[in-house]
């Protein structure tokens, strides 16, 4: 039985958006997914929750939210996902529609971006971007990096990378466009959105792509329909549903990748360790056999299978384990990039502390023109860190940007409602993330920030209680371990970048800094002539961290590798074809780190003496 348990007028003012958000058993996660279309910054929408017969205390949860009066809520009996959809469908007043699973959550800017997109280009659908998390994994399933729009079929399914990810809720609809499409068929069924989306882009005239906002994919074991154990319907949905999709692939001429016309048809594990997968090719009409999900060992016609079947089902039992989480334990990690988290702060949360420090803490960074598109997603990683900064300031380069705040992103620029400040100075390179913030916070703590990086949360804690341990030293999540030869200073091998080595975490001047990673630099911790921008910029203009380590040496200053820190960094995509990493090489008569360091010592040959001592 229906039962409108919460339904206020809203105020007569355009619905851009109706947000659908079906419920079913998801009470640890819900208040999170809320939270996040709530505070969205395209005010104009209506937020439609579809309790789909829940027996656990999402009701509860979600009456928190009833104050605001965009929210319908609507209590049914349990009839699926597709029938909750299409009963938020009936009731939705918006231009455009679309569908958040209560179990996921979106970017605070998500529809703003899609609607403005699918309103300036006049388009049926507009898509944004996706990460999916498993536990602590994290990856892409799709990531736009530039803005598309097209009218061509095949140029449709291939941006979103149909039938391989088949998601309804990573986008918007027009309204009248979903009202001339009659979903009722996929009432009953797992997997519709396998379905939904072939009706959908074949009947699609344009499509838009919206880059720098995300729809959060949340893989959580058994909170929700689709996501919990297997069982024999689902099994058989997916495959009835995806040999569908393809059938109507075919039928309208769209060219697909030819491994996207493989179904799985069964898996098999022993001891709960999958074996064996079985595909089906509908074109070659050919089933596939892959060792261990991954290695093919046999591709024969479905007429020669009957033993062969018999045996495995005999042998094996169905398997449930994520392929993703396999096969990063077995270290192939085949086309899969694990990311940091990524999300904005909410909207109720600074990016900044909020407590008084006795030193202020004081997070710095730069960038330039090739990267000021990107550079947003490193700040928000900055932002969501389980220990704050006090401020945080990107410095640039007036000379790139010479209308200031005018040649920045909006994106960017919405950070500064969360705290970040943007600062104009003169151009010296890499050297702006720092020694703007020398000349402005000389009393404070420093910690820089490259511009290409996914910050885990807990950089600035690691860093932060390593300093509160050891006051008088840098803090480097990353350090170059050098050596003297013959009175020059000597490098280590490339290979010793070192993030997780014991033998370098006593402070000391043969650890160099790699600011990469994250470089605390406490009050008054670096010679006084680190300032001299004359000199810098003309011995050793594009190697700052070697700079600074001199500087930290003739302070007296010794460098600690922090402890605790040992992730892999992960840059951030399409950032990596430019940066000093391209210029610094010999290749490109740039200046190696081995030449800064000769450089270094000729010019103040009292770091030699010093270096000496320690020995």
């Amino acid at each position: 039985m229906e039962n409108v348990v919460f339904k206020k007028c809203i105020k007569k003012k355009e619905i851009k958006v109706s947000v659908i958000i079906p419920v079913y058993n998801v009470e640890k996660y819900i208040e999170r997914c809320l939270e996040s279309v709530i505070h969205q910054t395209l005010k104009e929408i209506e937020i439609i929750i579809i309790n789909d017969g829940s027996k656990d205390n999402s009701s509860k949860k979600i009456e928190k939210f009833l104050g605001d009066d965009r929210v319908i809520y609507v209590k049914t009996e349990n009839k699926g996902l597709s029938a909750a959809r299409n009963k938020g469908l009936k009731i939705a007043k918006g231009e455009y529609i679309g569908f958040v699973d209560s179990d996921d959550y979106i970017d605070l800017d998500f529809y703003e971006k899609l609607y403005k997109r699918i309103k300036e280009t006049n388009s049926d659908i507009a898509a944004a971007s996706i990460v999916r998390h498993h536990g602590t994994f994290e990856k892409w399933r799709v990531n736009y990096d530039l803005n598309k729009t097209t009218t061509d079929k095949n140029e449709m399914f291939k941006l979103v990378k149909y039938p391989n990810q088949s998601y309804v809720w990573n986008k918007i609809y027009k309204k009248e466009f979903l009202d001339s499409i009659n979903f009722e068929f996929m009432e009953g069924v797992y997997y519709e959105d396998v379905l939904a989306q072939s009706k959908l882009l074949v009947e699609c005239k344009k499509l838009a792509t919206v880059t720098g906002t995300n729809y959060y994919y949340m893989v959580n074991d058994g909170a929700s329909i689709v996501k919990s154990k297997q069982t024999k319907k689902k099994l058989s949905d997916s495959y009835n549903n995806k040999k569908h999709a393809l059938e109507v692939i075919i039928k309208n001429n769209i060219k697909i990748p030819s491994r996207e016309y493989f179904i799985k048809k069964s898996e098999f594990s022993l001891f709960n360790f999958p074996i064996l997968k079985i595909k089906e090719n509908l074109k070659t009409k050919k089933e596939l056999f892959l060792l261990f999900n991954i290695l093919p060992i046999l591709y024969i016609k479905q007429t020669n299978l009957t033993l062969i079947k018999i045996f495995f089902k005999r042998l094996f039992s169905i398997s449930n384990i994520d392929s993703h989480v396999l096969i990063y334990f077995l270290f192939l990690r085949l086309n899969v990039k694990y990311k940091s988290k990524v999300s904005a702060p909410t909207i109720n949360e600074s990016g900044l502390n909020c407590t008084q420090r006795n030193v202020k803490l004081i997070a710095s960074l730069t960038t330039f023109p090739d990267r000021i598109n990107s550079v947003a997603i490193t700040i928000k990683t900055i932002m969501n860190q389980t220990v704050k900064a006090d401020e945080i300031n990107l410095y640039l380069a007036i000379e790139q940007f010479p209308n200031k705040e005018n040649d920045l992103p909006s994106e960017l620029l919405k950070l500064k409602d969360f705290g970040l400040q943007i600062k104009f100075c003169n151009d010296t390179k890499s050297y702006k993330k720092i020694i703007p913030a020398l000349k402005e916070y000389k009393n404070d703590i420093i910690i820089t920030f490259d511009d290409d990086i996914y910050y885990e949360k807990d950089t600035i804690e690691t860093l932060y209680n390593s300093y509160l341990k050891n006051p008088k030293a840098i803090q480097a999540n990353r350090i170059w371990h050098v050596k003297l030869d013959d009175n020059k200073v000597i490098p280590l091998d490339k290979s010793f970048l070192y993030w997780n080595e014991e033998n370098y975490r006593t402070p000391s001047f043969f650890n160099t800094i790699i600011g990469c990673g994250g470089v605390l630099y406490p009050p008054n911790s670096l010679d006084e002539r680190v300032l001299d921008e004359d000199i810098f910029t003309k011995i050793i203009p594009t190697q700052d961290d070697i700079w600074l380590w001199a500087m930290a040496v003739l302070n007296g200053t010794k460098i600690k590798l922090n402890k605790g820190y040992t992730s892999n960094l992960v840059a951030v995509e399409n950032t990596q074809n430019s940066g000093l990493c391209k210029l610094n090489n010999r290749k490109n008569k740039g200046l190696s780190g081995k030449d800064g360091f000769n450089i270094m010592v000729q010019n103040y040959p009292e770091i030699l003496e010093i270096l000496k001592k320690e020995i």
